[in-house]
């Protein structure tokens, strides 16, 4: 871990500590926010990070795909759709989302959908069956298998394993 890394994670711990008191939140809260941006933008992804507070600039618009897939997981999406939403040529778009999100489009919302299902699994009574339907998939068994790829074990092993008193997700 970098040093600036170490900064960051050191500052967001402040801040989670922070948070769970009602007293230091308002005061604390504000400078540590400050903090991690600050550390952030001197990373070498303040680039980047710089940018999502300019209109319009390519990290912005690919910040508002990310949103749109984000609330939309479970649907059918193209790049092209993307693309057009955010205003972006196809192939631009796709190249600075992989550059944002080191994912692939399709990666990205795979990710995004078993996440959502373990969610669901560890939540609520629901099968596998039912969560990846939930989620967006039409077969049970791609969803196992990409579950399975994902989290080192089949739904059932891993909701077992969650369901266990003290599992950490």
């Amino acid at each position: 871990m970098s040093d600036t890394s170490a900064g960051i994670v050191s500052a967001a711990a402040r801040l989670m500590e922070a948070m769970a008191d009602e007293r230091e939140a308002p005061l604390l809260g504000p400078m540590l926010v400050d903090e991690i941006l600050m550390r952030l933008l001197l990373s070498r992804v303040g680039g980047r990070v710089a940018q999502l507070g300019q209109a319009d600039s390519s990290v912005e618009r690919v910040a508002r795909a990310i949103e749109w897939v984000r609330t939309h997981y479970g649907e059918p999406l193209s790049v092209e759709a993307l693309a057009e939403l955010v205003h972006m040529g196809t192939s631009t778009f796709h190249l600075h989302f992989k550059a944002i999100t080191d994912l692939s489009r399709v990666q990205y919302q795979k990710l995004l959908r078993l996440q959502e299902a373990r969610r669901l699994l560890a939540s609520t009574a629901m099968d596998a069956g039912a969560a990846s339907r939930q989620v967006g998939y039409v077969s049970a068994s791609q969803f196992t298998r990409e579950d399975a790829r994902l989290f080192g074990r089949t739904p059932l092993k891993d909701l077992t394993r969650l369901r266990q008193p003290g599992a950490v997700s």
